[in-house]
């Protein structure tokens, strides 16, 4: 039977880390387990797990730790250290497998020790192309030096990508390799691990490279593998079942998705839930039950045909307030969802008469997915007439405000091709504030050229009679500019439309005065949409321009027409900002 040496990365609970390694290491006195606990995780934790086992000679804790993060070279360094450790601890072994904390055996452990002898010189391995990846960077992944982390130092890492793209040459792939792709779980023949070592002990250069690539966790074991081994060697797939939603969240399985993962042909799922006990032990004694006979058909290469749709068919019905497949996304807003955001999309940003014009020029004579204003307080505006949008619909208000980053990643997971939208300020301040500061799409504000009060009393109003209704009853004691605040402040903050309005001067100061390089440079950062908004820059400007004096006074309600008709004029012309990054 094939000697197995688990690597386990873990962060999870320390006592189900070793409950999973107590497991793994029980089935056969030659199976050994190597976990590398994060260091940002509990010290306590730690401690707890380094006692369990202590003196244990098969369960084997790592003392010289990394933190660990997503999409950081740390998670080629924590299996890297394991490696290394096999390798100096002399453990025997024909085998690794790498998984993690919340993975749990869904076959019989000696079923899986058969399978790797029936396959000795298959490396079990995803390594793909590029069109492996599914969205986002590609080759820019290694092209560029990538040294910030992505989710704790978002700005930074999108600016210095940004920077880089514009003037500095793109590194090359180190000679002698090729790029490969694919999941960062894998199980490979102990030859080839001790090949991969060697290879890096003599090429400290090439370590260092891929230091400074983004997610290098999928792309560095990937190349070595086809490096070392015949390509028909490489079985292309994994012996771990994991599948991602439409937020690039892994699904996590709960106690009553055992009939989905049972008669699966991988040997591991991930992630099982924390709180899926019943799940747990049960697939704890399949993992110590013998090898059936017959002996079940596991293909040994190729992608597995299960797609999320079959998963979603098959699933068993949770009660309406019970846990759910998608609940470890939780509810982190929008903020948080931009910060993941891959899909670049652009913002029309100032009073709907204007946005609206805009976007009706652009939804009638481009190929871009052009909505209303999807932050609407009253409703989810998806355009003109629009009742339904693949699904979503204009009363979705409350699944909305309840997590707006899940709904915006549904609204562009549903679009055909780019996203537009209009924003009107003031309107959804959590949301503005989430948008304005992202990088993750492209801002086109219209603003009165005038830097005068009078203008942008004008702008608020026009704001404010899109989102509120003419105030009524104390509110309209008084009248003329007295009634007009108060519209205008049951909109929004003073404090907050000066900060606005701040940061709206200071971006024009700082616009791109150029249309050709506006666009060259929106399309570099911003690929197709960016590309047709460069395109059609000139002609928005002069749709906004034909915008006229009736227009403005027919959005307004008849009883503030006199008081608009009166700013009228003090704005100068409106116009939208050059600008190819945030506020």
């Amino acid at each position: 039977m094939a000697k197995l040496a688990f690597v386990i990365l873990a962060h999870e609970n320390a006592e189900q880390v070793g409950d999973l390694a107590g497991l793994l290491a029980s089935w056969s006195d030659d199976a050994h387990v190597v976990i590398h606990y994060d260091l940002n995780a509990s010290k306590a934790e730690f401690v707890k797990l380094s006692s369990r086992f202590a003196g244990n000679e098969q369960i084997h804790i790592l003392k010289d730790r990394v933190k660990c993060g997503w999409g950081d070279f740390s998670l080629v360094e924590a299996p890297m250290r394991a490696l290394r450790y096999i390798q100096s601890a002399k453990i025997d072994c024909d085998r690794v497998m790498l998984i993690s904390g919340a993975c749990m055996p869904i076959r019989p452990l000696a079923e899986l020790s058969e399978f790797l002898d029936r396959h000795p010189n298959m490396e079990f391995i995803e390594s793909r192309d590029e069109n492996w990846i599914k969205g986002g960077l590609r080759h820019e992944r290694y092209q560029y030096r990538h040294v910030f982390n992505f989710q704790r130092r978002y700005k930074l890492f999108h600016w210095s990508y940004l920077i880089q793209r514009a003037l500095f040459p793109k590194r090359r792939f180190p000679r002698g390799l090729e790029p490969r792709w694919g999941s960062q779980w894998w199980c490979l023949s102990w030859d080839l691990c001790a090949k991969i070592l060697n290879y890096v002990k003599k090429h400290r250069s090439v370590y260092r490279f891929f230091k400074n690539t983004w997610i290098p966790d999928e792309s560095f074991f990937q190349t070595m593998a086809y490096r070392y081994t015949p390509h028909d060697k490489i079985s292309d797939r994994t012996l771990t079942f994991f599948e991602f939603n439409d937020w690039g969240k892994p699904f996590v399985f709960l106690n009553d998705h055992q009939k989905i993962l049972e008669d699966l042909p991988f040997f591991f799922a991930r992630k099982i839930g924390g709180r899926a006990t019943v799940l747990r032990e049960y697939f704890r004694n399949v993992a110590l039950q013998p090898a059936p006979k017959p002996i079940p058909h596991v293909p040994a290469r190729g992608e597995f045909p299960l797609r999320t749709e079959r998963l979603l068919d098959e699933l068993p019905k949770s009660e309406v307030n019970g846990p759910s497949l998608f609940h470890q996304l939780g509810r982190k807003g929008l903020a948080a969802t931009l910060a993941y955001c891959q899909q670049p999309y652009a913002v029309l940003y100032g009073p709907p008469v204007f946005t609206a014009k805009i976007a009706s020029l652009l939804r009638a004579e481009t190929d871009l997915t052009v909505l209303g204003r999807i932050m609407h307080p009253e409703k989810v505006d998806f355009g003109p007439g629009v009742k339904d949008f693949q699904g979503l619909k204009p009363d979705d208000v409350e699944i909305r405000n309840l997590d707006g980053g899940n709904y915006f990643s549904r609204i562009l997971s549903r679009c055909a091709s780019p996203l537009v939208f209009e924003l009107c300020p003031g309107e959804n301040p959590i949301a503005e504030r989430a948008l304005l500061q992202s990088g993750a799409g492209m801002l086109l504000p219209i603003v009165p050229s005038s830097a005068a009060d009078e203008a942008w009393l004008l702008y608020w109003l026009l704001c404010a009679n899109f989102v509120v209704s003419k105030p009524t009853g104390e509110d309209m004691n008084g009248s003329g500019l007295r009634a007009l605040w108060k519209t205008i402040d049951s909109h929004s903050k003073p404090e907050t439309r000066t900060e606005i309005a701040k940061q709206l001067l200071r971006s024009r100061e700082k616009q791109i005065a150029n249309d050709d390089q506006f666009r060259q440079i929106s399309a570099g950062v911003y690929n197709h949409v960016g590309d047709v908004i460069g395109e059609y820059i000139a002609r928005m400007d002069a749709s906004l321009q034909s915008v006229g004096k009736q227009d403005i006074l027919s959005s307004v309600p008849p009883a503030e027409r006199h008081l608009v008709s009166a700013f009228l004029g003090s704005e100068g012309k409106w116009e939208i900002l050059r600008r190819a990054f945030p506020l």
